[in-house]
């Protein structure tokens, strides 16, 4: 299993928050593309230029879009699909919220995990304060750390 070493919480809460209003900007988009279409399959701007295409008879969406009077539609969808690049349909849930494992996927991202050798080091570490934790509290308040990294003592002599 692994063990965490460092979560960055607030990074991880504001990169949720933001993918948490592109997926409502991801559901007026396609709330806009089943009134604009009556078409429930409509889900992304790369549907609605075919469908464009399909319905008015041309090549070019944008123009299509002028011809069958949904010029300001058109632009609109490729305004909200342009503040949408995070989230896919797949991501969200029918209210337009993010999925628990979306979100969970992006909290992963903030984590740091030991490695392999930290968590080698940290074993030996935590026996070393288990031991020094029952030395009698003279032997602890009176010992030190010096410049080498060698325990001293004023109390007793340590080798």
């Amino acid at each position: 299993m692994k063990e965490v070493k460092h979560y960055n919480e607030h990074r991880a809460d504001v990169r949720v928050a933001e993918l948490q209003k592109q997926a409502k900007t991801l559901g007026e988009l396609v709330r806009l593309l089943k009134e604009t279409t009556s078409d429930k399959e409509i889900k992304s701007l790369g549907a609605f230029n075919d469908w464009l295409c399909k319905e008015a008879g041309f090549k070019s969406p944008s123009f299509s879009a002028d011809s069958m009077d949904l010029g300001d539609v058109y632009r609109r969808v490729k305004y909200l699909s342009d503040l949408t690049p995070d989230v896919a349909l797949e991501d969200i849930t029918p209210m337009h919220k993010l999925k628990a494992g979306f979100i969970d996927k992006i909290r992963e991202e903030f984590k740091v995990y030991f490695t392999k050798e930290e968590l080698e080091v940290r074993v030996k570490y935590n026996k070393i304060i288990t031991e020094w934790e029952t030395l009698p509290y003279e032997v602890r308040i009176s010992a030190g750390v010096n410049r080498e990294g060698l325990i001293k003592s004023g109390h007793i002599s340590v080798k």
